[in-house]
């Protein structure tokens, strides 16, 4: 044998090894399956639509749920400053968890704040929770008796929300946070304000609520809408978008469903014109196929928290030993990302 076909015989092996080095990498470093909605074992079902205001609500049973968790209402519950902007301490002194849902207004202390993220609070405890400000004029105490404390309000609204969770969505994928900056809070608070004509020496996102949304919900009211018995979920349908939100039972809904249908009475650039059971199942069906990821737990609390997306869809799932404890889901594009100034977003149809 030649000392070149030797050479030669030697590159060759070497490099069939290298394929095999490769191969064996690839296997070994092959993406994990990716979970879905669908997946966690979460099943929906549309109950029943009724046209509402420019709109319609569509009511769902999304299972398993868990039923044990109360809603934010419950008398043993208090909310307390700890000083620092982004964070809130809550005690906890009943017997059953409670759902934080994430954008519930809390009003009180040295400025109003808003729930950053989804969380359920163990009975018992004292927890602090991330919070954004959502009055960026006030650092003080408005008065003595609320100085040091805060009480519940009303969750912002939905068009607030499905842009606030597509911010928090495209940041867990950029960042791997899953947080939205305070800057575009406070751009989002102004822009609804501004746009809807309210005034507010302190830029707070209360007087919103207080003026504008207490007048939907006045609305609401009127028309006598009621959830099905068997409903602890929905998903508001309008030209500009939808979102879907559903909760551990069907009381913590009833208690929410006033503040979650304000929208509809809002101001609508046109009406909601498509068939609203097909959009509804559309939207069903594009949430159960949304990826699901885990997202680091708030400290000292319970449940496992996911981040979902979609094409044109963000959202999050708070799941209690698997069952669901709150999905809130906002599908559909709305304006731009970030407003450069204080203006109401401009509204685009959606599809999914």
């Amino acid at each position: 044998m030649t000392t070149e076909s030797t050479e030669s015989d030697l590159e060759g092996q070497k490099s069939y090894e290298r394929v095999l080095c490769i191969l064996e990498v690839t296997m070994n470093t092959a993406p994990s399956k990716v979970d879905t909605v669908g997946s966690l074992g979460i099943h929906v079902e549309v109950i029943s639509i009724q046209a509402l205001g420019a709109g319609a609500i569509a009511w769902l049973s999304v299972t398993p749920n868990a039923p044990h968790v109360v809603g934010h209402e419950c008398r043993s519950l208090r909310v307390e400053e700890t000083g620092k902007v982004p964070i809130l301490r809550v005690l906890h002194q009943g017997g059953a968890p409670v759902l934080l849902p994430a954008d519930l207004v809390f009003s009180g202390g040295l400025q109003t704040r808003m729930i950053a993220r989804s969380v359920v609070i163990a009975p018992g405890s004292t927890t602090e929770v991330p919070v954004r400000c959502v009055e960026a004029g006030r650092w003080s105490s408005a008065d003595d008796s609320t100085a040091q404390t805060f009480s519940a309000s009303e969750t912002v609204s939905v068009r607030m929300r499905r842009a606030l969770s597509r911010s928090k969505g495209k940041s867990f994928i950029s960042t791997g946070s899953y947080s939205v900056e305070q800057r575009e809070v406070w751009e989002r608070v102004e822009g609804e304000l501004t746009g809807s004509g309210v005034s507010s020496f302190t830029s707070s996102y209360d007087h919103y609520l207080s003026d504008v949304k207490a007048r939907q919900q006045e609305a609401v009211r009127a028309a006598e809408v009621q959830p099905p018995a068997i409903a602890n979920g929905a998903i508001v349908l309008m030209a500009s978008g939808a979102w879907l939100e559903a909760f551990p039972s069907h009381e913590v809904l009833a208690a929410s469903a006033n503040g979650l249908l304000a929208d509809l009475f809002g101001k609508e650039d046109r009406l909601f014109e498509s068939d609203p059971r097909a959009a509804a199942e559309s939207a069903v069906s594009s949430v159960l196929r949304m990826e699901a990821r885990p997202i680091e737990r708030v400290p000292g609390t319970l449940g496992e928290p996911y981040a979902l997306r979609a094409h044109r869809a963000y959202g999050s799932c708070l799941l209690l030993a698997g069952a669901i404890a709150h999905l809130a889901v906002g599908l559909g594009e709305e304006g731009p990302a970030r407003p450069e100034k204080p203006t109401v977003p401009t509204r685009i149809p959606f599809s999914w």
